[in-house]
């Protein structure tokens, strides 16, 4: 046992995901952002066609959906210095699809920064350990991957809940990726995981988990015996850590792999469309709060581009093959000072709009309360002098017929209610003189029990002391219902 932990102990190493030389931003930022572009924009031509001449009307694709794939990235908006060396992109009409291949690359970019940025969050403030975890299971044909990712779910939720992996996990980020073996025409989807753990995971053995342990797990959870394997990993070094993030945070499928035929695009396109590409759970999801709201922005390190003034703007057109710039235009001082801000100055920006929004909603919810209020009020005012109303026409009723429990009943039996309302007084006026032992004045209470038939009704109204005259109007408005 000793051993196993002094093992660990070797190969483990303290893991700076801050490198020197270059910190976050740096690490996860082209420098060559228009030739990347270009690249990726010819990637997505090549994606369009495919869509065009392989898929064309296999697939339900709306027609708005391809346009906006055909013409993703066809103008990019830049930033500039005074002699146009340093270029960054500000604004492009990118179509947002997961599978445009321009789309994918921009997003993964945005997901490693992401990613490796709370992961430096979680290390210097609960000075967390992470490990990578990737969990797999044999090729399956087309027809089986629908049943099978539902599979993967309910299994991953099952190596959740056992002892091991909760006394270890303080959360992660899931992965869900998959790929096509075009010599065996299967497809193989499987999870990539980054978890959390405390810096003795790697020291004591009662924590670690082995590589055999993590394959038994597994095994269980999916209940799947001819699973061989699965790959955890230790950082030993920080870039082992960035291969990692860069992992997590690629495609969710390989544009080479869903080109491949019109079928193979069609099964991932079917099992794809709408699934979370990432998940977060534990530590992560706090992260990813702290993250959108801008308050992460010291762990990112220093703006490589700090230094670079940006006065210009530029603006690239698509033109076979090559983005030309048609447009150069100087900014004014104001947009100049827009276009200089830190990211700290952004990230403080966009809270204060945050704020103000939040504020601006909620004296807005508070003006519909009261104007609520108001009209409430109005009704309620109705609503009383129409009660008065009919209280006084009711208490004129009982009193000028001398009605009687049995009499009233004869008013709302529903053998009567189509007879004329001369037939049933005289017909209550019989009943009156024929019992006389029953000829006392109906009492409220007793009508409302009367019509309702619950005893609890009765009780809460002697219980509360309600005025005859609220019991009057209760008692006409189920008259009038009745009849």
């Amino acid at each position: 046992m000793k051993d196993t932990v002094s093992t660990i102990e070797n190969n483990s190493k303290e893991l700076n995901i801050k490198t020197s030389g270059k910190n976050l931003v740096e690490k996860f930022q082209k420098d060559d952002v228009l030739e990347y572009q270009t690249d990726s924009k010819n990637k997505n031509i090549s994606f369009y066609d495919f869509l065009e001449k392989e898929v064309g009307n296999k697939i339900n694709i709306s027609n708005k959906v391809k346009e906006r794939i055909a013409t993703c990235g066809d103008f990019l908006q830049f930033l500039g210095d005074e002699n146009i060396e340093h270029i960054k992109l500000e604004n492009a009409n990118f179509c947002g699809n997961r599978f445009c291949p321009q789309c994918s690359a921009n997003k993964s970019r945005e997901d490693a920064l992401q990613i490796a940025t709370m992961c430096q969050f979680l290390k210097e403030t609960h000075n967390y350990e992470y490990i990578f975890l990737t969990i797999t299971a044999p090729n399956i044909p087309a027809e089986m991957v629908s049943e099978e990712l539902k599979i993967y779910s309910k299994a991953f939720k099952k190596l959740q809940e056992t002892k091991a992996f909760k006394k270890i996990n303080k959360g992660y980020i899931r992965k869900l990726e998959m790929t096509y073996n075009a010599e065996r025409d299967d497809y193989h989807p499987h999870y990539h995981i980054l978890i959390a753990v405390n810096k003795s995971y790697f020291t004591q053995a009662s924590q670690y988990i082995s590589q055999q342990e993590w394959l038994k797990m597994w095994q269980k959870a999916k209940g799947d015996n001819t699973i061989t394997q699965v790959d955890i990993q230790k950082f030993k070094s920080t870039e082992d850590f960035f291969k990692s993030v860069f992992e997590l945070s690629k495609y969710i499928a390989k544009d080479s792999d869903y080109m491949h035929s019109a079928d193979v695009f069609k099964v991932f396109y079917n099992n794809l469309k709408g699934k979370r590409m990432l998940s977060f759970s534990g530590c992560f999801k706090n992260a990813v709060k702290l993250y959108k709201n801008g308050d992460l922005e010291q762990y990112m390190g220093e703006d490589p581009n700090k230094n670079i003034k940006y006065v210009k703007r530029l603006w690239y057109a698509w033109n076979t093959g090559v983005y030309d710039n048609v447009k150069t235009m100087d900014l004014t001082d104001d947009e100049i000072e827009k276009a200089n801000q830190t990211r700290r100055e952004k990230f403080a920006l966009k809270k204060q709009k945050r704020l103000e929004i939040a504020k601006q909603n909620q004296q807005e919810a508070q003006e519909r309360q009261e104007e609520l209020a108001k009209i409430k009020m109005r009704v309620k005012a109705k609503q009383t002098k129409r009660f008065l109303e009919k209280a006084k026409k009711a208490n004129l009723i009982i009193k000028n017929y001398n009605l009687t429990w049995q009499t009233f009943y004869l008013l709302v039996d529903k053998r009567y209610r189509n007879k004329d309302y001369a037939y049933i007084l005289n017909r209550s006026r019989s009943l009156v003189n024929y019992k006389k032992n029953h000829g006392n004045r109906i009492k409220p209470e007793d009508i409302i029990y009367m019509l309702c038939g619950v005893k609890k009704l009765k009780h809460f109204i002697l219980k509360n002391n309600v005025p005859d005259i609220k019991l009057s109007w209760e008692i006409w408005e189920r008259w009038e219902k009745n009849n």
